[in-house]
């Protein structure tokens, strides 16, 4: 088709398409109240989803009137809008990804019924090309919604797996991963990078004494004062043992941030403080961790001996 028959069809169809949206959404929306499965979705979301819809509508129909030589990256750009609205659609954690596909085929039935009933009176070669679009069009829009719902679950899985679920500090397995990644940025950038080896003095007591609800709220605030101090590479190893990674610290400033986080913890209950010893990682710390850790705990215990209640 010329370019002249696609701006001719644009006059023509353009507003008569984009004003058919609301009741391509009313439709579809009636389709999902009508049932069960979704009503706990439509609940949460509301308008928020008819916003996205329209959205997503409007995009598709402006991707069919555009020229041959814009339309690839038209189709790329729709993919991509969508993955971004997926990865949003996904983070709100309305629907399992199970309805996804009742969802999807519901959307693009009703507006296949929309574009048969716009372009009835078209020609054959009008008919083929419009179809031929929006087919194509809403392909690249429901792969890119598809694919973005995708990552951001396997991303969040992934995370929950690597997240200790108490704290939200990174687990002990994760550890490893973060060590090979860290020394060599710190190798490669030439900065300090130390390490704290931390326990809670007389854990086990208080869990004793005042319950595992209050071991686990001290673990909580524990957590807390490390992203309050920007500890953020903060490792669970188990019960109330941690190690963190402090890229641009030497075992100097690693020792009296670690001082700090103590204050803190004692500020918020004087019958709690913390062991903790700091040891400088060298480029072998990779292959020779154990050695470091060892370190570290050794002068961990010598300042538990020190300051332990």
């Amino acid at each position: 088709m010329a370019e002249t028959d696609i701006a001719d069809l644009k006059n023509r169809l353009y507003n008569v398409h984009i004003a058919s949206i609301p009741s391509i959404i009313d439709r579809h929306l009636l389709y999902l109240e009508k049932n069960e499965m979704f009503v706990a979705f439509l609940g949460y979301t509301g308008s928020h989803y008819r916003l996205h819809l329209k959205r997503m509508l409007t995009a598709l129909i402006n991707g069919i009137f555009i020229q041959h030589e814009e339309f690839n990256s038209c189709m790329q750009q729709m993919e991509d809008r969508g993955f971004k609205q997926g990865h949003d659609f996904a983070g709100q954690k309305a629907i399992p990804h199970q309805l996804l596909p009742l969802l999807a085929k519901s959307l693009r039935q009703e507006g296949n019924r929309a574009v048969q009933n716009l372009i009835k009176e078209e020609t054959a070669e009008n008919k083929l090309f419009f179809l031929e679009r929006w087919g194509h069009a809403a392909n690249s829009l429901m792969i890119g919604v598809l694919s973005g719902y995708f990552s951001k679950q396997v991303a969040d899985l992934k995370e929950l797996s690597i997240r200790d679920p108490l704290t939200n500090l990174y687990n002990r397995r994760y550890f490893y991963h973060c060590l090979e990644t860290e020394v060599q940025k710190a190798t490669r950038d030439r900065y300090p990078l130390s390490l704290i080896m931390m326990d809670i003095n007389n854990f086990k007591e208080i869990n004793d004494r005042s319950g595992h609800h209050m071991g686990d709220e001290l673990l909580q605030q524990f957590a807390f004062f490390a992203e309050k101090l920007k500890m953020n590479l903060g490792f669970r190893f188990g019960g109330d043992e941690f190690v963190f990674l402090l890229p641009g610290h030497t075992e100097q400033t690693a020792f009296q941030l670690a001082g700090r986080f103590d204050r803190y913890l004692r500020s918020w209950n004087d019958s709690v403080s913390l062991a903790y010893g700091t040891i400088s990682l060298h480029e072998d710390a990779v292959y020779n961790i154990e050695h470091y850790q060892r370190l570290a705990d050794e002068r961990m215990y010598t300042n538990k001996r020190h300051i332990k209640r």
